[in-house]
């Protein structure tokens, strides 16, 4: 982002065949780093960032319910409404999944997320496509975003360690999407804010 003026229209070469009228635009003093509105992905590197929980989905079907029972767990807590929902059976709040393992955020965007996955645990990553991903957002909300994660790709280096990268899916549920990128989206400017300050603090 930054603050410039338009000094007039020229005329730019498309190809060797056409050209396009464009803006000349002052060159600004400052850029400013922030939110893109369409798209958002904000590495984590230098910031303290939430802990993961991915768990294989047994069943797909089971994660509806799921969700649901997430967004009014996290919404209730949102409004202040706490009692009865911090300390509730977690296994309750599950879809059909099989045993956990913990992963680290390298980034996150609200299309999906990339992830780094010790050697000890990357097994889990081996026999299923599809995860539920719960991502803490302490201390925003005290109960984990959980939401439907497909493995996309992933990427071994020297050390054996597993990069990650699922793609969030929603096609059972447009509803939890909305959801889902209205909280990270907040917690992503929250992010970058920290990100932006520290910078400040440094430079």
């Amino acid at each position: 982002m930054f603050h410039t003026q338009i000094l007039g229209k020229t005329n730019a070469a498309l190809n060797s065949k056409q050209t396009v009228e464009g803006l000349r635009l002052k060159m600004p003093k400052t850029v400013e780093r922030c939110q893109r509105r369409n798209f958002y992905r904000l590495s984590t590197a230098g910031l303290v960032v939430p802990n993961v929980k991915c768990r294989p989905m047994l069943d797909l079907s089971s994660a509806p319910a799921a969700e649901h029972a997430n967004r009014a767990r996290i919404q209730m807590m949102l409004e202040g409404q706490l009692a009865g929902v911090i300390n509730e059976d977690e296994s309750a709040m599950l879809p059909e999944v099989g045993p956990p393992f913990p992963a680290k955020l390298i980034n996150i965007g609200g299309g999906g997320a990339g992830m780094l996955v010790e050697p000890e645990d990357a097994p889990g990553l081996r026999s299923h496509q599809h995860f539920w991903v719960q991502i803490e957002l302490t201390p925003m909300v005290e109960a984990p975003i959980g939401l439907v994660g497909r493995l996309a790709h992933t990427h071994i280096d020297s050390q054996q360690r597993v990069y990650a990268g699922f793609a969030f899916e929603f096609n059972h549920d447009q509803t939890h999407r909305k959801f889902v990128t209205d909280l990270l989206c907040k917690y992503v400017n929250d992010l970058q804010r920290q990100q932006l300050r520290r910078e400040n603090e440094r430079a």
